[in-house]
């Protein structure tokens, strides 16, 4: 459809992996990948930086990180805190960081 992708995983296999999965099946698409945890502030914010920079605005975001341990009251605190920190947090830690971008697409625009 016409968009360039930043991709974020864990693990530097897996997002190798997928870079070279979506460049082989649409060779168009310019992929900017990298291998972080959405937990850290910094990287998080310096790749919305560089996906600006080397991509111009983005349009779409999916925030598609999470992070489950099964349990009852006796789940570790750790393991909350963890829960809380990946499903939630880093959520809006990446949505306050693309909004800027996304207002620039719609600066003008009449929305409903």
């Amino acid at each position: 459809m016409g968009y360039s992708l930043g991709l974020i995983a864990r693990s530097q296999a897996d997002i190798e992996k997928a870079s070279r999965k979506i460049c082989e099946q649409f060779p168009e698409v310019k992929v900017i990948a990298a291998a972080f945890d959405v937990v850290d502030d910094v990287n998080s914010e310096d790749f919305i930086r560089r996906v600006c920079s080397e991509l111009g605005s983005i349009s779409v975001l999916v925030n598609n990180a999470g992070f489950y341990k099964p349990g009852t009251s006796s789940i570790p605190l750790e393991d909350v805190k963890r829960s809380i920190d990946v499903n939630f947090l880093a959520a809006v830690r990446f949505v306050q960081a693309v909004v800027p971008s996304m207002k620039k697409l719609v600066a003008g625009t009449f929305l409903i």
